[in-house]
């Protein structure tokens, strides 16, 4: 039952206080500090009055008022449909309907009478559309509502008399009891003083909690959230976030330059790997992803495509994102994700029935931790048997039962130790004949048929050699790290449930004893271990794993890490087929995929580009638009056969070629370098956060600090300077007209040749270069 405080029962309430403060009873003296009274309108009492009051915007997507909500539930028509909303969390799911009927605000008509509820909790019936839009309009937000921290209730305030006895406790349980006490305060008894209770905890909207212990404190922490709190700030991109958005659903692309790509799906699956589905004529492509935080933001990064690698291969910058759509880009090109939850739905009760009991069924959640999947063995008599080929004669784990309410089916799990935790009700959300996922909340469940027999774990394993290098290249110890269980039982696809263990001896293993605890790296010479699988009847055999090690040095890196080294200084091709005559030109690898070519000669440059991707021998770089005369020779694909942080050397086919890094070349900008080259020429903005909308515009830097924007027959004056610090900025400032002030920011520069420049500034990327015509 809600409650509500009204003034006349409080002064009632009040009234009762006074009359039993004048009985013989022994009562509680006490000199409240008059710091930690509540004081009627005082700055404290209209905080947490605005704290407390009726939050009007959480359902703005029916009504579009601030001054009040809309006593739920409520039954609205929508395209002809009649929905009722019945609480808050269906408001999520009518956003969504409506963005996918119409963009049209007043799309929603009500059904009257409904009931709204302003800030002060006052109830109000509306009959009609004409008198909700008068309140719509009349709406002018005076109430100071403060949305973004709550009080942890119940919390309680005690009453004193004129002579400071406690003559009662009161205890408020919710927003509403409070609001309407803090009211009535104004109203009550001035000989009446009233004390918070502390310590008192607060709650805030991103789920922190703060507890205070005085008055002061409570108004410092009210107004702090109402001055700091903005929990939906969508520019905050957060790897860990994003990661959890991206496993949940599958993701439609949306390409904004070439609608290449348009109405393909991208899947991200857990293991790191992602599948594209969706393109006519192709089958389903596959890769693998990645999620990388730098000082720029978020980056994504595409690898390993079966299919269109050159374009949407590599690292994307994430620019914006949202629960259900990111925004990225690489280069010149931007993408649009938008998250799809819903896919096509044909599923039967009865089918999901009888193909319950057909064969058994291996169970795989992200509840699971540490757990084999286990075969699930469903009987008609709504049994559930775990890990054991014929339950008739052992004792079920639990049951289940299948329920449809509305159009959705669900499967109700009720199950005992150790799987528990899978007990409760699952929405089928995906079905095929031998395949089912239901959902739970955030939790996941798939079941997958089986109609062989798991009782024989055993032949699933046999004998195991491990081989790894002894990369210690200091010590010549003939050792090696080994991950034995990644690469034994890790290999096996089993679905009988087992319990592995290693051990250093054979006796050991058949005892059961000394098990090897860390089994992911076990430092060790050529020797022999002793893998032991015990099967749920509690027999078990044991199997050798041989571990060798070899002599052996690694010959290169990841795609990842080719990347990176490439991409952290200048390099030369020292060696091309044995000759240096393509020494004199200078590689600068940029994150866009583009490739500066400087020849050190006479300083003239050409731009090409540069990607990588994963081959059959191991890391690829292509060098791709290399159009200078000579240098044309390093175009083409080349498999990286050695690496390190100074040094990498490519094979192609017959040729071969050794590119050796520089870190002292102008790609290590320092002041000097880049405020001479600043001064020389013009520069164009071509890039700002992948598009080109600044290219027409040409920057002069003056010997004065003076700055003059030219372009589309205008002229804006600003002014910058240079500075050295941890790293190297130029700060632009004094561009205030809204056709250039994007230019203006406190820049970072990350990248600098005399003919190009990259800058950072918190999300932003802006790309100048040189123009000496």
């Amino acid at each position: 039952m809600k409650f509500l405080m009204k003034p006349t029962l409080l002064l009632t309430f009040f009234a009762l206080f006074l009359f039993t403060s004048c009985q013989d009873e022994v009562v509680d003296i006490i000199d409240p500090n008059e710091q930690e009274t509540i004081v009627p309108g005082s700055r404290l009492a209209n905080l947490m009055r605005s704290a407390t009051s009726n939050d009007g915007s959480y359902d703005n997507i029916l009504d579009n008022s601030d001054c009040f909500s809309i006593e739920l539930p409520v039954t609205i028509i929508l395209d002809g449909i009649t929905i009722t909303i019945e609480e808050a969390d269906d408001l999520d799911d009518l956003e969504d309907l409506l963005e996918e009927l119409l963009d049209n605000e007043d799309f929603i008509d009500f059904v009257f009478p409904l009931t709204i509820i302003l800030n002060d909790y006052t109830e109000i019936v509306i009959e009609s559309l004409d008198q909700l839009e008068a309140y719509i309009d009349q709406c002018d937000n005076d109430e100071d509502v403060i949305e973004c921290v709550d009080f942890q209730y119940p919390i309680s305030f005690s009453v004193f008399n004129t002579e400071f006895q406690v003559i009662d406790t009161i205890v408020i349980e919710s927003d509403q009891q409070l609001y309407a006490f803090l009211e009535s305060l104004e109203d009550e008894n001035a000989a009446l003083l009233i004390s918070l209770n502390f310590p008192v905890t607060l709650v805030y909207a991103n789920g922190d909690t703060l507890v205070v212990n005085n008055n002061q404190e409570l108004s410092d922490a009210i107004e702090a959230a109402e001055e700091d709190c903005d929990d939906d700030d969508p520019t905050l991109c957060d790897e860990d976030e994003i990661a959890q958005n991206l496993l949940e659903c599958r993701w439609e692309i949306d390409d904004t330059n070439f609608n290449d790509f348009d109405d393909l799906y991208i899947t991200f699956n857990a293991n790191g790997g992602f599948v594209i589905e969706g393109a006519p004529g192709t089958a389903n492509v596959t890769g693998n992803w990645d999620l990388q935080t730098t000082d720029i933001g978020v980056k994504l990064i595409l690898s390993e495509l079966t299919a269109f690698q050159e374009d949407l291969g590599g690292i994307w910058l994430i620019v914006e994102c949202e629960e259900d759509e990111l925004e990225i880009i690489k280069g010149d090109l931007e993408l649009e994700l938008d998250r799809d939850c819903e896919t096509d739905f044909n599923c039967e009760v009865q089918d999901l029935a009888e193909d319950l009991l057909e064969c058994y069924w291996i169970g795989v959640s992200n509840l699971f931790e540490n757990i084999t999947p286990q075969p699930f063995y469903f009987t008609a008599n709504g049994e559930v048997y775990l890990g054991n080929a014929n339950g008739s004669d052992e004792t079920p784990t639990g049951t289940y039962d299948i329920a449809v309410t509305g159009s959705s089916i669900y499967l109700i799990l009720d199950l005992g130790v150790p799987y528990e935790f899978l007990s409760g009700e699952w929405q089928l959300v995906e079905c095929d004949d031998d395949r089912y996922e239901f959902i739970n909340g955030d939790n996941y469940l798939v079941f997958e048929q089986e109609c062989e027999d798991p009782s024989d774990v055993f032949e699933c394993f046999s004998d195991f050699v491990i081989t790894a290098c002894d990369e210690n290249n200091d010590i010549d110890d003939g050792k090696a790290i080994f991950n034995i269980s990644a690469n034994t039982i890790g290999t096996v696809d089993c679905i009988a449930p087992y319990t592995a263990s290693f051990h250093e001896t054979e006796a050991d293993a058949s005892s059961n004893i000394n098990a090897i605890v860390n089994t992911e790296e076990v430092l060790s010479a050529s020797t022999v271990l002793y893998l032991r699988i015990e099967a749920s009847n509690s027999e078990f055999e044991i199997y050798e794993v041989v571990l060798v090690v070899e002599d052996c040095e690694p010959n290169g890196c990841s795609e990842l890490d080719v990347d990176n080294i490439l991409m952290e200084c200048s390099w030369f091709v020292t060696n091309y087929n044995g000759s240096d005559d393509l020494s004199i030109y200078q590689l600068d690898f940029n994150m866009d995929q583009e490739l500066i070519i400087t020849n050190t000669t006479d300083n003239s440059t050409i731009t090409a580009g540069w990607s990588t991707f994963g081959g059959p021998d191991g890391v690829v770089v292509e060098f791709s638009n290399v159009n200078g005369s000579n240098i044309q020779a390093i175009s083409g694909n080349w498999t990286v056969v050695e690496c390190s942080g100074e040094i990498l050397v490519f094979t192609r086919e017959n040729d071969q070629m050794v590119l050796e890094r520089d870190c002292n070349t102008n790609n290590f900008c320092n002041e000097q370098d880049v405020l001479a080259n600043l001064l020389e020429c013009v520069w164009v903005p071509v890039n700002y956060n992948g598009d080109d909308v600044f290219v027409n515009y040409v920057m002069q830097f003056n010997s004065d600090q003076s700055l003059i924007v030219e372009g589309n027959g205008m002229n804006f004056t600003g002014n910058y300077s240079i500075q050295q610090g941890s790293a190297l900025f130029l700060f632009i400032g004094g561009l205030d007209n809204t056709e250039v002030q994007d230019l203006g920011a406190d820049w970072t520069v990350v990248e600098c040749n005399s003919n190009r420049l990259e800058l950072v500034s918190n999300n932003n990327i802006l790309v100048l270069e040189r123009e000496c015509n």
